[in-house]
């Protein structure tokens, strides 16, 4: 295991746009590493989609300084709180392959792999040949905050 921490992900909701129905994300992370106790954070933008088969999707990220100032900031612009998730991931590496484990209360257990690539379908193709005979029809391509909200409906 190379680490083990504590994430508390919260997912904001635009103010004119409906990111359920452009398949975006805003979310500011808060990560507690179990190991040295070390906490940072990120606000991610996530742009929808770009596959069929997996979750790859661009993203945008940046490292904070101050967490609860920026989600001051994006709520004094008209953001607001949607959905907070909190879960344990324990990450592995093999190569320039990242494997995550996620521990979801109310959702479970998951497995994520990622690659970084600039070459989407080549990086994709590889993930699928390392999951061997896994039906990739039982990929799960739904995001937590997506699961959540079914599951409360």
């Amino acid at each position: 295991v190379e680490g083990v921490m504590l994430q508390r992900d919260v997912y904001l909701s635009h103010p004119s746009r409906d990111f359920s129905m452009t398949d975006e994300a805003l979310r500011l992370r808060l990560i507690k590493d179990l190991d040295d106790g070390r906490v940072t954070s990120f606000l991610t933008y996530k742009g929808p989609r770009i596959s069929p088969i997996s979750k790859s999707r661009i993203e945008k990220e940046v490292k904070l300084q101050g967490l609860e100032d920026m989600k001051d900031i994006l709520i004094g612009l008209g953001f607001s709180e949607e959905l907070v998730i909190e879960k344990k991931r324990m990450v592995y590496t093999l190569d320039d392959i990242s494997a995550c484990v996620d521990i979801v209360p109310e959702l479970g257990c998951f497995l994520e792999l990622e690659l970084m690539d600039e070459n989407m379908k080549r990086g994709e193709d590889r993930l699928l040949d390392l999951l061997g005979d896994q039906n990739p029809g039982e990929i799960e391509r739904r995001t937590y905050p997506e699961m959540l909200m079914e599951k409360q409906v």
